[in-house]
């Protein structure tokens, strides 16, 4: 009895030196492979096909690459269905890293809106489109400038915006985005 009492009490030492021992080893510092890419407000429009935006936009980079994350959550108003939809998704950007920096990126979201389709569209315009909740594809580019101290940026950029629902709805906006790294 004696004896066995032993081995167990020698077993559960060793799994317990070894698991130990793994956790230091296995474990993982999002700091070591992550870093803030800054928050931001930004304001997008085209006055053109009437979409407006304004909300809040989230970075985090890749330590070391020049990938970048970066969530969003947005208001939008889209004059043709004459509603307004509350926006959140997230883009991939390729930035490198400079003072002045050209970006590329692509993502999507996920825009929801509360108007049913007889209170949002205005039957007078035959133009007009109802109002739909739509998942929505987002290609972008543009430019991040950092200002001095790398604390603050700018963003400028151009975003489509593929609508799921109806094709109609798609649109292109320009916006310009402030922010700073915490």
């Amino acid at each position: 009895m004696n004896r066995r009492c032993a081995y167990y009490s020698i077993f559960l030492l060793a799994c317990q030196l070894w698991t130990a021992g793994a956790c230091r080893a296995l474990a993982f510092e999002a700091e070591d492979y992550e870093e803030p890419a800054g928050l931001c407000f930004a304001v997008y429009g085209n006055p053109a096909v009437g979409a407006w935006s304004f909300g809040f936009e989230d970075g985090t980079r890749l330590v070391n690459t020049p990938i970048m994350g970066q969530a969003f959550l947005t208001v939008l108003r889209l004059e043709r269905s004459a509603a307004w939809y509350g926006g959140i998704g997230m883009t991939l950007r390729l930035m490198p890293q400079w003072r002045l920096a050209p970006f590329v990126g692509g993502g999507g979201g996920y825009y929801h809106t509360s108007a049913n389709e007889e209170s949002a569209v205005r039957p007078s315009d035959p133009n007009d489109i109802p109002a739909e909740s739509f998942w929505g594809g987002i290609v972008e580019g543009g430019v991040r400038a950092d200002l001095p101290g790398r604390s603050h940026f700018f963003d400028f950029s151009v975003r489509h915006v593929w609508n799921s629902s109806n094709s109609r709805l798609n649109f292109v906006a320009a916006g310009i985005a402030y922010g700073r790294r915490w």
